[in-house]
């Protein structure tokens, strides 16, 4: 929890990591660390890495 909202900092690029650890632009929050891209087995989507084979959001894909 990070300012009353519920954040996961392993992928929130705004509390990667931790509360209030925001990422750079052009970086994403993978696995707590900021990053130029996503690792293995997950894709980017809207500045957040998750996987899209068990995302409810992103099933499949971003947005789907």
């Amino acid at each position: 929890e990070c300012s009353g909202s519920c954040v996961d900092p392993r992928f929130d690029p705004n509390n990667c990591g931790g509360c209030g650890t925001a990422c750079a632009d052009g970086e994403v929050c993978n696995a707590g660390t900021c990053a130029g891209s996503c690792g293995l087995g997950t894709e980017e989507c809207e500045g957040t890495c998750v996987d899209t084979s068990v995302d409810p959001e992103n099933c499949g894909g971003c947005g789907m």
